[in-house]
């Protein structure tokens, strides 16, 4: 399950031709570590059963059923599930689990799940209990999916949430060896912002499961994030041979991936001026409090001013690194 799956942290895109189409496969490797086919990315429909005792996948094609239960050393969760086709509303709950410890029912939690969820038990930093990992999906053409961990305190269980994420969320592997699981998330604030959701290709963030909280890990891991950067270099340079037209929105998160090493800024930035489309005027808009009030003069300025406000770089424009 996640501690062995390869990671898809570039996430499921829904590719507009041939060259994005293997544009995104190139993505999808990271380092040699990830390594997953576009169709292994946008999975959502192969039927799969519930491993015995610590694991459950719920597909488009489950039936429904009642109080499955899972279970590994204290901890366990009761789980039922109605098929989406069958809920009176919809709007309804059709997901709902019972957090279990020694063998005592906790909190029942209802949720909503359109064609997939999964729950697993795995022990995220090697404290001896696992926790239960949830994630429920919310429909829609690549979005959303939602991890929540539930860890047992010593008195009750506690959870964090990623959040509705695009398309499958974020896998989990333990990267460096520490005994913490880290997750990989895709940056949604790169969706849209300068391309199409099929021309936008986000930074990919790391973050650290550790003491029942996500903490942002992605600077502990430079040879990951080179590789990603590498790979989008490689990715538009392709592109721009075979096609007339490429998304700047691929040139800012090269960009925003260099200002994360904090290594050869000035050279990324400058093949940004070099390449970026003159022409295009997606992403140039200034909103404020949801209505357009200006519009920035070019990409290049309203890169800077986006990376500014994600906290890739400071005021002065300059990668934030240990400034943070």
């Amino acid at each position: 399950m996640w501690g062995t799956i390869p990671w898809s942290v570039v996430v499921c895109q829904l590719c507009a031709n041939r060259v994005e189409r293997r544009a995104m496969k190139k993505l999808l490797h990271l380092s040699g570590l990830l390594g997953v086919g576009l169709s292994g990315a946008c999975w959502l429909g192969t039927a799969s059963s519930a491993s015995a005792q610590t694991a459950l996948r719920i597909n488009y094609d489950t039936s429904s059923f009642e109080n499955v239960e899972l279970s590994a050393g204290n901890v366990g969760v009761r789980v039922s599930y109605t098929h989406y086709q069958e809920v009176e509303e919809p709007d309804d709950n059709n997901l709902s689990y019972q957090l279990i410890y020694q063998d005592e029912a906790q909190t029942v939690l209802e949720t909503f799940a359109w064609t997939f969820a999964e729950f697993e038990l795995l022990d995220l930093d090697s404290d001896g209990t696992d926790e239960v990992i949830v994630r429920n999906y919310s429909g829609g053409a690549h979005c959303c999916t939602n991890t929540t961990i539930h860890r047992w305190d010593g008195e009750a269980f506690s959870a964090v949430e990623t959040g509705y994420l695009d398309g499958l969320g974020g896998d989990l592997a333990d990267l460096n060896g520490d005994g913490y699981m880290e997750i990989a998330i895709p940056h949604q604030a790169f969706l849209y912002r300068f391309g199409s959701y099929a021309e936008s290709f986000p930074p990919v963030t790391f973050f650290t499961y550790r003491d029942g909280e996500l903490v942002e890990s992605t600077r502990e891991f430079p040879s990951l994030i080179r590789g990603q950067a590498e790979s989008m270099k490689e990715t538009f340079l392709a592109v721009q041979e075979e096609e007339d037209y490429v998304s700047n929105s691929l040139l800012a998160s090269y960009v925003a991936q260099q200002a994360v090493l904090d290594e050869d800024f000035e050279t990324a930035w400058e093949f940004m001026l070099d390449n970026y489309r003159r022409e295009d005027s997606w992403g140039l808009a200034i909103y404020e409090e949801g209505e357009q009030v200006g519009e920035h003069a070019d990409f290049p300025t309203a890169l800077k001013a986006f990376l500014i406000e994600t906290e890739y770089l400071g005021e002065d424009g300059l990668p934030l690194g240990d400034r943070r």
